[in-house]
């Protein structure tokens, strides 16, 4: 047989080797937990995507999908301390013939009621369905929140914000993304280096909207009552809401008040345009 024929012949043994043990390691890890109310709920993985939805029971299930190469050495630890359920998973990355390492998937229910504090290396993390607090930080992917009545943080350091639907403080951070909120009522901290923000409010409990690299659009309803310093540079602001201005001298900056004013809200961007209008 020719030399390149059993270098062919020997490619394909190394991709089935390899391709066959990576099947075969593949798994699951199940755990069920018995959550008193107000319980809380912190997981923290080196690397994998998260979801975590709220139900109507009292039990925490723990279910995670695990695949690819080195995916038998992923090592997950579940445990309890009364009220506080713990989380720990740790993923290896690389490996022989720089293959990457394994792909870690959560999937888990909590009681409504119960507070989530949420860590990745490296995914994406989707909560939903709670009435308490909600934090969120991954290093590497998108982070959402939605359907929650409390407190929300989310800081992500690669990839979008996305919340809809919540009732509660939001302290919103990325540093590679867009953020976009929908709908919610509470006081709003956001900030990105590099994406644009959208804002909608049910009420005006006080917003502070700051990027480096977008636009900013918020909407407010007809009635909202706010004090407002809007600043850009290398764009412009246009306001759709009847405002008494105080400062008229800058086309890029907008300060004053709707509706005789309120909590405050300051918005400020170094690449775009805001523009401010009624829900």
């Amino acid at each position: 047989m020719p030399f390149s024929s059993h270098k062919t012949l020997l490619g394909l043994i190394i991709l089935a080797v390899v391709t066959g043990t990576a099947w075969a390691a593949d798994r699951t890890f199940d755990q069920r937990f018995s959550a008193p109310t107000g319980s809380e709920l912190t997981l923290d993985t080196t690397a994998g995507s998260v979801s975590v939805a709220g139900h109507d029971g009292r039990e925490v299930t723990i279910h995670a999908d695990i695949a690819g190469a080195k995916a038998d050495s992923v090592r997950i630890d579940a445990k309890q301390h009364g009220s506080s359920i713990e989380v720990d998973s740790h993923a290896p990355t690389g490996g022989w013939l720089r293959l990457s390492g394994p792909e870690v998937h959560f999937v888990i229910e909590v009681p409504r009621d119960c507070a989530v504090d949420l860590t990745t290396g490296g995914g994406v993390i989707e909560v939903r369905d709670l009435t308490a607090a909600v934090r969120e930080k991954s290093a590497g992917g998108s982070v959402a929140a939605r359907d929650i009545t409390g407190a929300v943080a989310l800081n992500t350091s690669g990839g979008g914000i996305t919340v809809a639907h919540v009732t509660g403080d939001l302290d919103l951070h990325t540093s590679g993304g867009s953020i976009d909120v929908s709908d919610v009522d509470g006081a709003i901290r956001s900030q990105t280096s590099g994406g644009g923000i959208r804002i909608d409010v049910r009420a005006n409990h006080g917003i502070n909207a700051s990027t480096s690299g977008g636009p900013i659009s918020l909407s407010l309803p007809a009635a909202a009552r706010a004090d407002i310093d809007a600043r850009t540079i290398g764009g412009g602001v246009s306001s759709k809401l009847t405002m008494s201005r105080t400062d008229t001298s800058d086309p890029d900056r907008l300060k004053g008040q709707i509706n005789g004013g309120g909590d405050q809200i300051v918005l400020h961007t170094s690449g775009g345009s805001i523009d401010i209008s009624t829900r």
